[in-house]
């Protein structure tokens, strides 16, 4: 029995659902086998995909992307990068890390209302593929962690609680888009973290070691920023509320982080009782991820139910094996 169990628990099961569900043992055959609208759950484990692109719309769920919040640290993990067509609009991936992702086609077909929650995305986010043109994206990312994003001109990008961790460009080419509650983490060698923005709003955000490069009319509100030089910075931004503190103050700031300019699953991003960023938002809230009406969620874990843990023991009792799973899931 003990051996049944775990041979059953050690299989990596792919399931693909709509209507019905389908088991796959291969990420790339659930993918192919996948009609427009599927969701694909995903265990934990490390998955490689060669479907390049993908070329219809798919929903991606994971176990998880934080170590500690899964089943034996194994999280679902996609090594390689995921290139999505102009086809794929409204797709959306949760609870997992992700080695790149890239969306639209060269020809001017976008992929628009693109969801991303709670995941780390480990190469950056692309979501075009072409610098031509301004085309409406409506794309979401929540909860995340990244290191670049490049919209490639796109506009209404909304971006909220998330990591933003880089040692050179954190945002590219964006317009008439939204940041707010984020950490921008940037080591103290960051140069142009923030690169040829246009009308967009940062609000609530904590800002690190961050020249604003190329901006226009662009405002800054409730943001604590760590630079000893004016904010905002560039042509026609406005700002108010904003709050400077010296560079070396920023670690301060939190529980525990290390390594400006790396995200760090060790790292504990909760304010220090006292920090002038408790209770400095506009919504009456923190600034960062753990501010707003809904915070970032502890260890990112996915909405959907998923194991965190599961004991075996040894020896049957009266003919009986009492075999304890612990199920987990964050509210939406």
């Amino acid at each position: 029995m003990i051996l049944m169990g775990t041979l059953v628990f050690s299989q990596k099961r792919i399931v693909v659902q709509n209507v019905t569900s389908t088991v796959f043992d291969d990420i790339n055959d659930a993918i192919i086998a996948a009609n427009p609208g599927d969701t694909i759950y995903l265990p934990g484990g490390t998955f490689s995909i060669t479907v390049n692109p993908i070329n219809k719309t798919l929903h991606f769920i994971g176990v998880g992307h934080y170590p500690n919040s899964v089943v034996e640290g194994e999280v679902t993990k996609i090594s390689s990068g995921i290139v999505f067509t102009g086809n794929c609009d409204n797709c959306s991936l949760t609870g997992m890390s992700i080695g790149s992702l890239t969306f639209g086609d060269t020809n001017g077909n976008e992929t628009e209302n693109i969801s991303i929650s709670r995941c780390n995305i480990i190469g950056g986010i692309d979501l075009r593929r072409s610098d031509i043109g301004s085309p409406t994206l409506n794309t979401s990312i929540t909860e995340s962690v990244f290191n670049r994003l490049d919209a490639h001109y796109g506009v209404q990008v909304y971006v909220s609680k998330c990591i933003i961790a880089s040692t050179y460009t954190f945002l590219l080419k964006i317009s008439n888009s939204i940041f707010e509650h984020n950490i921008f983490y940037g080591s103290p060698a960051a140069y142009q973290t923030y690169s040829d923005l246009t009308n967009c709003l940062f609000r609530n955000n904590i800002i690190s070691n961050s020249l604003i490069y190329y901006s226009r009319v662009s405002s800054f509100v409730n943001n604590i920023f760590n630079m000893e030089v004016a904010f905002p910075y560039g042509d026609n931004n406005s700002g108010s509320n904003n709050i400077t503190i010296p560079s070396s103050s920023f670690r301060s700031l939190f529980e525990h982080i290390t390594n400006e300019g790396f995200f760090n699953y060790d790292n504990d991003y909760h304010l220090v009782t006292g920090s002038p960023a408790v209770g400095a938002a506009d919504d009456g809230t923190d600034l960062g991820i753990y501010g707003s009406p809904v915070p970032y969620k502890v260890d990112a874990i996915p909405f959907n139910p998923h194991i965190r843990s599961v004991n075996i023991p040894l020896n049957a009792t009266h003919g009986e094996l009492p075999v304890e799973i612990t199920v987990e899931a964050q509210p939406r």
